[in-house]
């Protein structure tokens, strides 16, 4: 992939109710050139994401490198709803997920929701629901994020993790977790300009924010 752009879309029912992965839109890693990922609608993003699989509303590779930046900019991402009714889920959902070491992407002006349950879904256990989540760990001089809504609630909300995506086991969950926006701040040293607040969508489906949304007026002009 080199020079892709993703634009305009809306995405939704995207689900996998068997083991597997599921992504609303997915990006492989560039190798070269600028990718574009802006102002598509995500929404109905479900999978129950067995040992080493996930749910994301918009994953991207992302190169550690210079000449391969990815750009995600005015994105609307909701994960709602219950990821499974039992156990089966063993792994997190992501409103964005990027991989790669150190990567070279620039999200802004994003409101990234993520609600969904799992039945192993609890502040310790391993089907968290995260807004955002690196495979980056320690690693961020190529990454920026600002003037974002980064939200999650619920009884599986784990805010944002860093240095794995699919944790699978209940004693990696404390150690790459980063389970409140200001750990998130803390930890990569961006969103300084960002909020976390529900962003009173529509509706699950329709993603235009109400009247009273705090999304209103609270991005950056690009």
């Amino acid at each position: 992939d080199a020079n892709v752009t993703v634009t305009g879309n809306f995405v939704g029912s995207v689900v996998k109710t068997d083991t597997f992965s599921a992504a609303g839109i997915a990006l492989g890693t560039p190798n070269y050139g600028t990718s574009r990922i802006a102002n598509n609608s995500v929404s109905g993003v479900v999978a129950n994401g067995t040992a080493g699989d996930f749910a994301g509303g918009i994953v991207v590779g992302s190169a550690g490198t210079t000449y391969a930046p990815t750009q995600i900019y005015f994105n609307s991402v909701s994960m709602t709803g219950a990821r499974d009714s039992t156990t089966n889920a063993t792994t997190g959902s992501y409103a964005l997920a990027i991989i790669g070491a150190n990567p070279n992407s620039d999200v802004r002006d994003n409101a990234l929701s993520n609600t969904q349950t799992a039945a192993n879904g609890g502040a310790t256990n391993t089907a968290g629901s995260y807004a955002i989540g690196l495979t980056s760990i320690g690693l961020y001089n190529l990454f920026s994020s600002n003037f974002n809504d980064l939200y999650t609630s619920g009884v599986s909300s784990h805010f944002a993790s860093v240095g794995v995506l699919a944790s699978t086991t209940t004693a990696q969950v404390p150690f790459f977790d980063r389970g409140s926006f200001a750990a998130w701040k803390a930890e990569t040293g961006t969103d300084s300009s960002s909020i976390s607040a529900d962003p009173q969508f529509t509706s699950a489906t329709d993603l235009r924010p109400l009247g009273g949304s705090p999304l209103l007026g609270a991005g950056q002009s690009i």
